[in-house]
């Protein structure tokens, strides 16, 4: 503000309005505030409302307001089932660093783990085959590999699809191809 013949509070000087005119200098008295400037009218309700909302509910204490703060809005059951999932995720990798077997180990509480009881490592090739509880699954299982790897072997032969354009899964079954039939011949011996 500017001073004319008198006090500061005389005269505004000229601004520019947010559409790009400007104003003229103009004469006020004093301890006027302009329009722009001067705070909105809240009624008795919004300004409770405000207050509500920055103390949190009625009879809670200040620091709990902080804390819910913090935590962030509620978690959905998806999230809640997750965290659970990893939950058991993370423990089953710490009882395998550990050598036990999930069946051997207790929670906290004293009660036994409630998942499904885990198989004994195998080692070399027994760990990539299924119980050998019954041939011929097994014998049936091993001809249905054999007839998609010669499906692909003749699409390959055919010039339908590059040996270079295959995938790395592809290129392993086709490599897989001889122990396939090696493993089918020693089940119809037995």
């Amino acid at each position: 503000m500017s001073s004319g013949t008198g006090t500061e509070a005389e005269f505004i000087g000229g601004s520019k309005r947010a559409d790009g005119t400007t104003r003229k200098l103009r004469r006020v008295k004093p301890g006027y505030t302009p329009p722009d400037e001067a705070d909105k009218f809240k009624s008795a309700a919004t300004k409770f409302n405000e207050y509500a909302r920055s103390t949190g509910p009625a009879g809670m204490s200040h620091m709990a307001t902080q804390v819910q703060k913090k935590t962030g809005p509620p978690k959905t059951k998806a999230q809640i089932k997750n965290e659970k999932k990893k939950a058991a995720a993370q423990r089953k990798k710490l009882l395998e660093a550990a050598g036990l077997k999930e069946e051997e180990a207790v929670s906290s509480d004293g009660k036994q783990s409630q998942t499904a009881p885990k198989e004994p490592q195998q080692t070399g090739e027994a760990q990539t085959q299924p119980a050998q509880a019954d041939p011929q699954k097994r014998a049936k299982n091993l001809r249905k590999k054999l007839k998609a790897i010669e499906q692909l072997q003749d699409r390959v032969d055919k010039g339908e699809v590059a040996l270079a354009d295959l995938d790395p899964d592809q290129k392993k079954k086709l490599e897989s191809k001889l122990s396939i039939e090696e493993e089918l011949k020693s089940l119809s011996l037995s």
